[in-house]
């Protein structure tokens, strides 16, 4: 590699399992304030040994920067890498906006212009040396522009392997004319690529499928989960397959009879994962865990070579993917309030709940997002002692934690998924502080019913807003003072009889 091609800066991207590389644990510019830009990068990245006369393949890297810490927004930016480090191991392929001198092992990339996706996204592809051996290792350093002293400098360590490396695609969304039906068959249209350096003896393929859908196919050399929910997780369908055909190196295969789910008639938002690996023992122990699965007894599951890109899997970060998959379905999800009253003074408890009419079961299975927020407007003349769990005060600063009290209006969040028929409820503990009849606060769902709307399955906008009716009687209190103040009077003319009764007793025995 000359010194130029040793040097430039990156942001991995996830979500981009169909490119050569995928990503490892980030490795992100530590303890940064949240109003500063930094640098996000893999930490490691291995690329295929050289076979000479012809230098190794090539991995591609996505990069970037953050405004606002490691989990902020993607930004234009300007910063440096020095990829000295890689001299005689690897060269970098320097893209457009990367700017470098002759002679230099760093580079200035500017993503304010970068030509492909301008203030978004770089990448830099990365290549082992004719001559570099398999275990030799260098490092890439990145710089945000401005960082005193490199203190927030972020490193990439690259490796050279030798072995197979089995690399899946597919669509991050299903492509269909329409989506499909509950009921419906779906078709996973995924490849397997060995971008290794070496053959694969075979592929061990785990494909997991959300609640709404269910493994469809017997393959013999496939065995099938049912995941029951849990306390965090909702249902999920699982398949484990074998392949025992050897993966060439370069060669790109796809199924000849392709792995399929169907769609529950509960089915909504839904998602495949998809993770394969190089066929090993120990893999295959690993995906098996400790579960109990049932085999298959059909026709094998078989891969057919298609043109494409030219031991243990050599870099397992590239060897997932996910799909989603939307069903033409509904759901209604519907808030009801509650309608209470108390003394004033006294605490009284107005529950807020969200109910999934279904048919559909709706869940967020691409981040785990809460299915719907709900906005609260709490009763004029009462005040929240206590917030219950999933619900925080909206305010200016916006800086209460979860369930604090005192604040006049609140969002709480479901979890990620409700089932038809399941409800979400938010008791809200408030105080009464004056008089008051029927002060009506109000529940109202955050749904979006545009037909381009992810929440647009919702069917009946009509039950998306309730009231929370609160009444506060100071007479209550009066009527129970006035019924102390009678019990006691009564108490005191009894005890008063009595006395005269024993006088009167007295005075006759003398």
């Amino acid at each position: 590699m000359t010194a130029a091609m040793a040097s430039a800066v990156c942001l991995l991207t996830l979500g981009s399992a169909g490119s050569s590389f995928a990503g490892s644990p980030a490795a992100v510019a530590g303890d940064a304030p949240s109003g500063d830009i930094v640098v996000t990068a893999p930490a490691r990245l291995v690329v295929p040994a050289p076979s000479a006369p012809d230098p190794g393949a090539l991995r591609t890297l996505e990069v970037g920067l953050r405004h606002g810490g490691p989990a902020g927004t993607l930004t234009p930016g300007v910063f440096t890498v020095d990829a000295g480090g890689l001299a005689r191991i690897a060269e970098v392929i320097w893209p457009a906006g990367c700017t470098h001198a002759r002679g230099s092992a760093v580079a200035k990339c500017d993503l304010r212009t970068s030509p492909s996706n301008p203030g978004k996204l770089l990448s830099l592809r990365i290549h082992s040396l004719v001559g570099a051996r398999a275990g030799a290792h260098g490092v890439i350093t990145y710089t945000p522009k401005g960082a005193p002293g490199g203190a927030r400098a972020v490193r990439t360590t690259v490796s050279v392997g030798s072995g197979p490396d089995v690399v899946t695609s597919a669509p991050f969304r299903l492509r269909a004319a329409a989506p499909p039906a509950p009921g419906a068959t779906v078709v996973l249209p995924f490849t397997l690529t060995n971008a290794g350096n070496e053959t694969a003896p075979g592929a061990i393929v785990r494909i997991y499928g959300s609640r709404g859908l269910a493994w469809s196919a017997a393959h013999s050399n496939c065995e099938s989960l049912r995941t029951p929910p849990s306390a965090d997780f909702p249902a999920s369908a699982s398949a484990l397959c074998v392949l025992d055909q050897p993966l060439a190196p370069g060669a790109t295969y796809a199924f000849a009879d392709p792995p399929a789910f169907l769609t529950e008639s509960f089915a909504l938002w839904e998602r495949t994962d998809l993770r394969v690996t190089a066929k090993s023992a120990d893999a295959l122990a690993d995906a098996h865990g400790n579960a109990s699965w049932t085999k298959g007894t059909g026709t094998p599951l078989r891969l057919v070579p298609r043109p494409g890109p030219s031991a243990e899997d050599l870099y397992q970060e590239d060897n997932f993917a996910t799909t989603a998959v939307a069903v033409r379905n509904t759901a209604d999800l519907a808030v009801t309030g509650s309608r209470v009253s108390g003394t004033v003074g006294r605490r009284v408890t107005a529950a807020v709940t969200v109910t999934n009419h279904g048919p559909a079961a709706v869940s967020d299975i691409t981040v785990g997002n809460p299915v719907v927020a709900v906005d609260i407007r709490v009763p004029a003349g009462t005040t929240v002692v206590k917030a219950p769990k999933g619900c925080r005060p909206v305010r200016p600063n916006d800086e209460d934690a979860p369930g604090a009290g005192g604040a006049p209006q609140y969002t709480c969040e479901t979890k990620n998924w409700l089932d038809p028929g399941e409800s979400a409820v938010f008791p809200f503990q408030l105080r009464i502080d004056r008089a008051i009849d029927d002060s009506a606060g109000s529940a109202t769902l955050q749904i979006d019913h545009d037909p381009n709307s992810r929440t647009n399955f919702d069917t009946d906008p009509g039950d998306n807003t309730a009231v929370i009716a609160v009444t506060g009687d100071r007479r209550l209190l009066t009527r129970k003072r006035v019924a102390l103040a009678g019990g006691l009077t009564v108490l005191a003319l009894g005890a008063g009889f009595v006395v005269l009764r024993r006088r009167r007793a007295r005075s006759r025995q003398a």
